[in-house]
């Protein structure tokens, strides 16, 4: 393990480095290499694979965003699930299993209502919603709002309000037996 320290002027970008690097044989080719480095607005990763360059893989910013290269060439900001859960929608609304969530209440047909353990930064984020359910095949069901007002639908910091509906022509509300739902931010 090489650190490596800049001893340029105090305003300078770059902290300093840890590097790893390993080579085989007499000629010391380098087979494969790795560098956490330090700088004033982030905290980066940087991997190779045998005998390549060092490739930034994933970064911590000042602001507390993660980025990494998911596979897409660059790096770029992760948004990470901040609540999940899954939970039988019929009879007593149930959770099965979560994560982030502190209560799941069950408002009418197809109407639910979770709360979040932990408050969200604001209400800005995206819930997604999968149904699990061989009894609607064939048809989409929809996270989505009560009617022309909009009643139902309601995003907080502390809580998602939704209505499970059919799409078929009537959009009835509709209680399912495997709801998994996870929020984004």
């Amino acid at each position: 393990m090489l650190v490596q320290r800049s001893n340029t002027a105090a305003n300078t970008d770059d902290y300093g480095s840890i590097v790893w690097q390993s080579s085989a044989g007499n000629n010391n080719a380098l087979i494969g290499a790795a560098r956490h480095s330090a700088e004033n607005d982030a905290y980066m990763f940087f991997s190779t694979a045998s005998g390549g360059t060092l490739q930034e893989v994933g970064r911590f910013t000042h602001d507390g965003d993660l980025r990494f290269n998911s596979g897409f060439g660059s790096v770029a900001t992760a948004y990470g699930v901040r609540a999940w859960v899954n939970f039988d929608g019929t009879g007593t609304a149930a959770i099965k299993e979560d994560g982030g969530i502190s209560s799941l209440t069950d408002v009418d047909t197809g109407k639910f209502r979770i709360s979040f353990s932990t408050t969200m930064p604001d209400a800005n984020y995206c819930p997604i919603m999968g149904i699990c359910n061989d009894s609607y095949a064939g048809t989409v069901l929809t996270l989505g709002q009560d009617g022309p007002t909009g009643s139902m639908f309601s995003k907080t910091t502390t809580q998602l309000q939704f209505r499970v509906s059919k799409n078929g022509g009537d959009f009835a509300n509709v209680d399912v037996n495997e709801i998994s739902l996870a929020i984004i931010r």
